[in-house]
């Protein structure tokens, strides 16, 4: 017999857009065996859950009319940029450049 490893997992919601359905999201999934709310806020929710309580805790989701994923980091492609352009690490305050991008002139220099 294999036992199910619980792990913390954070939950995408789609279609969230205040308190109220951050109770009905909180309201769903109160009554899911196996899956503990850690925490619930507009447009996510952090839970301890194994696969079947995760897929059951979108589904309780859905239920009460939201959009729900396991926000996992394979699922971090659309940090990607559309133009497919790396972007270089960047200072504090200053925007990412795309590499081979021109370095813009310091002011007062043209």
């Amino acid at each position: 017999m294999t036992v199910a490893t619980k792990s913390n997992r954070t939950l995408k919601i789609d279609g969230m857009s205040g308190v109220d359905c951050v109770k009905k999201v909180n309201g769903a999934l109160k009554n899911i065996s196996n899956v503990s709310t850690h925490h619930v806020k507009v447009g996510s929710a952090s839970i301890e859950a194994d696969d079947t309580g995760c897929a059951s805790a979108c589904k309780a989701i859905e239920g009460v009319g939201f959009k729900a994923h396991e926000n996992a980091a394979k699922d971090e492609k659309a940090a990607i940029p559309l133009n497919g352009a790396k972007t270089e690490p960047h200072a504090a305050g200053k925007s990412p450049a795309p590499s081979g991008a021109a370095p813009k002139p310091a002011p007062g220099t043209r």
